[in-house]
């Protein structure tokens, strides 16, 4: 989630050219690394802190995901040369971190790792954790083999689902797969997919998490509701 907020901060700092967001992105990077940088197994960065508003406790385990984020968003703080840290340093720590969740023999990404920072968790098929790694900037032409596996491992009706399970179309998911496709110049599939993401809009504009009454997440569900999170990942697509 910081990853994120930092993200956006430095969209404005590139949309305004005013550093105090830029400067808002810092404050929430040195954060990161002073709280979840992890130097287990193949280093990266942890989950932070966990239950923060509730009883606090160390996130122990590592995600795919997360230091994806972590890698676009130190990479562009190096890209400006913001001040504060050695960015180049800690985008090359998190990378580090997604090249060793990359199992060549499947050809695909582990979700991440248990508690213990080092055991990869080799279940359920999480979608996003291989889409986003297509979209790093130098990412490699190997790991496009992923495309292939959520197409043999969460391919539903009209798109994608979450994970394995494949009980409905995950409408964020699909619109990021759609983006994906597009940025790797499959424009015939992507077009097939956002055509399937723009049917689920809703009455108010949003469109919604899924067209079934629920769908299974990793550890929850999605729900035949407005989302904001599939909303904006298909107007990334679109645009």
């Amino acid at each position: 989630n910081v990853a994120w907020a930092a993200l956006a901060l430095l969209a404005l700092h590139h949309a305004t050219a005013e550093d105090r967001w830029r400067d808002a992105a810092v404050h929430l990077a040195r954060w990161v690394v002073e709280h979840a940088a992890d130097t287990r197994g193949a280093g990266g960065f942890d989950g932070g802190t966990e239950s923060y508003l509730l009883v606090p406790r160390k996130a122990a385990w590592k995600s795919t995901e997360h230091n994806i984020d972590l890698v676009a968003m130190f990479e562009w703080l190096h890209r400006i040369a913001a001040p504060g840290g050695d960015w180049q340093a800690q985008a090359r720590h998190a990378s580090r971190f997604v090249d060793a969740q990359w199992d060549a023999a499947s050809g695909h990404f582990w979700m991440g790792t248990t508690a213990d920072g080092v055991t990869p968790l080799r279940s359920p098929s999480a979608l996003d954790v291989q889409l986003w790694a297509q979209l790093l900037p130098n990412a490699p032409k190997e790991w496009r083999r992923a495309l292939t596996w959520v197409e043999r491992m969460n391919a539903v009706k009209g798109g994608f689902g979450f994970t394995d399970v494949r009980d409905g179309l995950w409408t964020e998911g699909t619109a990021q797969a759609a983006l994906v496709y597009r940025w790797t110049g499959n424009e015939v599939d992507a077009d097939a997919l956002f055509a399937s993401v723009v049917r689920q809009g809703s009455p108010g504009g949003f469109l919604y998490a899924t067209p079934e009454p629920r769908i299974a997440a990793l550890y929850s569900y999605y729900h035949h509701q407005p989302w904001f999170a599939a909303t904006a990942w298909a107007v990334l697509a679109a645009l």
